[in-house]
C-alpha cells in the first residue's frame, strides 16, 4: 500500500514497510509538459515503448535539456538518480510501479488531484487506467472531445477494454440494425 503527501514543494510517497519516504522534487513547468507529452506518445505508441523508462527516470529524478531548443529531455545521468536506484534497490516491482506512477502523475497538470486519483482507484493497472482518462480529459484530448479516428482513442479503449464510443454517421437507425432486427412493417408515407 502506498500514500502521498506534499512536504513544502516535493512530494513524499511513502510505501507499507519501507522506512523511509520517497522524495520527489517538482520538475519545471517546460519539462513538466514534455514529460507528458512523452507519456502520451509512447502509450499511444508513437514512440518506442522502451522510452517509457526515461519518462519514469525524470519523473522520479529530473532531467535534462539534450539540445539548446529545449526539444529533447533526457534523464539525468545514472549517477544522479537516486530515488530511482532506490526503487530498483528495496521495492517490489508491484510497488516499484507504483511509486512510478505517482511521480508521473504529479509532475502532469493534475499534481495531486493525480496522485490522489491514482491511489483512491486502488493504484497498479486500475489506478492507471483511470487517473490517464483523467489526464486526458483534463488536457482536453479526451476521446469524447476529439475525433473519433484519433490514436487517444485508441489508446484509452485498448486500456481499458471499451468499444469505440461514435457510430456511423450514415443511415436511419433501423437501416443500421441486423437484418433480423429490423421493423417488417413498410414506413408510413406523409
Amino acid at each position: 500500500m502506498v500514500s502521498a503527501a506534499l512536504q513544502g514543494r516535493d512530494l513524499a510517497i511513502t510505501v507499507e514497510g519501507v522506512e523511509s519516504p520517497f522524495v520527489i522534487r517538482p520538475l519545471p513547468g517546460r519539462m513538466g509538459k514534455h514529460l507528458t507529452d512523452l507519456y502520451l506518445r509512447t502509450m499511444a505508441r508513437e514512440l518506442p515503448p522502451t522510452q517509457m523508462e526515461d519518462v519514469f527516470r525524470i519523473a522520479l529524478d529530473g532531467g535534462q535539456w539534450a539540445d539548446d531548443a529545449h526539444t529533447v529531455l533526457v534523464p539525468l545521468p545514472e549517477d544522479q538518480q537516486p530515488v530511482w536506484a532506490r526503487c530498483d534497490d528495496e521495492l517490489s516491482q508491484a510497488e516499484g510501479q507504483d511509486v512510478l506512477h505517482l511521480a508521473f502523475f504529479w509532475q502532469t497538470v493534475l499534481g495531486m488531484t493525480g496522485v490522489n486519483s491514482y491511489i483512491e482507484a486502488g493504484g497498479g493497472f486500475a489506478g492507471g487506467v483511470k487517473t490517464l482518462g483523467f489526464l486526458t480529459q483534463t488536457l482536453g484530448i479526451s476521446p469524447l472531445t476529439t475525433s473519433p479516428s484519433s490514436a487517444l482513442e485508441t489508446l484509452i479503449r485498448s486500456q481499458a477494454n471499451m468499444s469505440p464510443t461514435s457510430s456511423p454517421m450514415t443511415g436511419s437507425t433501423v437501416e443500421k440494425l441486423p437484418a433480423n432486427k429490423q421493423s417488417r412493417r413498410p414506413r408510413k408515407k406523409r
